[in-house]
């Protein structure tokens, strides 16, 4: 018997890790044992961090007692028996993880004593570096609130830190990883029902990442801004609609050498400066056109009245012959004249 426990412990030393297990790290809104309160906020940061100081490269360890990493001051008195197997994540109220202890000698004595279940609870580590708290009243009693942090190891101990944190399932060994066989993965061959069975935390990660990204290119629109925006859009419309009523009245009362006016000023002008530099000479050619049409052989009425008056004197004619004009033909000349 003792013969066959020595094979079998050379036999595991041969593969990269002797166990892989589910636990629990952080649990919401909990006063852990060394008085800290750990809320969802804080909960949500410290695995945020912590899981990009491992997409980076980091390792996230794991030792045999929380004693043997801890110490203030001091470089650790033991070596780690184990490291996080992929990100945190959470399950409602509880940040959970997965975890590997390695085939060493006391990684193998720690997967036994996992396995029987003689370990379970767990403690977490951050690192000190970048850790924040805050000091509260809890209850009638002071606490500490963690509000910035960065989990370093989940160790396992003989009393949790947080209650309810700990081992919660164990898995079958970890098998042994060959080259050839991580190498022999066929991406083509990698379809969405796959990455859904084994790979739906990251999945889930990427859809946050998409829906941020859209949100910060979409923001919400100002309710505010819209409102005056609509409110602006209907004082345009009503000024719109005055000035097209005066318009309209405008052109409606436009008869005779006005009428005649407009027409003209419309077909030779496009801006306002053009109207304003041709206005006046318009006018004038509008009113001797005008004027040309109402006089005897298309002279000024001055010139009609002095040869006629000549006509009288000579032929002895009709003196009243100039005046045959209306009294609006005759105001029409008068400006024409003057």
């Amino acid at each position: 018997m003792f013969g066959a426990e020595i094979l079998e412990e050379q036999a595991a030393l041969g593969t990269e890790f002797a166990l892989r297990y589910k636990g629990v790290a952080l649990i919401d809104n909990t006063l852990s044992a060394n008085k800290r309160f750990y809320t969802e906020g804080f909960n949500n940061t410290a695995m945020r961090m912590t899981n990009e100081y491992m997409q980076s490269g980091g390792v996230v360890t794991v030792f045999s007692r929380h004693g043997n990493a801890v110490q203030v001051g001091q470089l650790p008195t033991g070596l780690p028996v184990g490291r996080l197997d992929g990100p945190l994540y959470r399950e409602g109220p509880a940040i959970k993880y997965e975890a590997l202890i390695a085939s060493t000698s006391e990684g193998l004595d720690v997967a036994r004593l996992i396995r029987s279940k003689v370990i379970k609870p767990s403690s977490v580590r951050f690192n000190q570096v970048g850790l924040e708290f805050e000091e509260r009243i809890l209850e009638g009693k002071r606490v500490s609130v963690p509000i910035k942090g960065m989990i370093k190891g989940i160790d396992l101990a003989e009393d949790a830190g947080i209650e309810g944190a700990g081992i919660e399932q164990v898995f079958e060994e970890a098998p042994t990883l060959e080259l050839e066989d991580t190498m022999a993965l066929n991406w083509s061959e990698v379809t969405l029902e796959g990455l859904e069975e084994n790979c739906a935390q990251l999945l889930q990660e990427y859809a946050n990442t998409v829906v941020e990204a859209y949100k910060a290119a979409n923001p919400m629109p100002d309710v505010s801004a819209a409102a005056q925006l609509e409110e602006k859009a209907v004082q345009a419309s009503q000024i719109i609609e005055e000035q097209t009523l005066k318009i309209a009245i405008l052109e409606s009362s436009l008869v005779g050498v006005g009428k005649a006016i407009r027409t003209v000023l419309t077909e030779k002008c496009h801006t306002l400066e053009e109207v304003e530099a041709q206005v006046e000479d318009v006018r004038k050619d509008v009113l001797q056109h005008v004027f040309e049409s109402f006089t005897p052989q298309g002279k000024p009425k001055g010139i009609a009245a002095s040869s006629q008056s000549e006509d009288d004197h000579t032929d002895g004619g009709d003196s009243s012959r100039g005046n045959d004009l209306t009294e609006e033909q005759q105001t029409i000349l008068g400006f024409v004249q003057h």
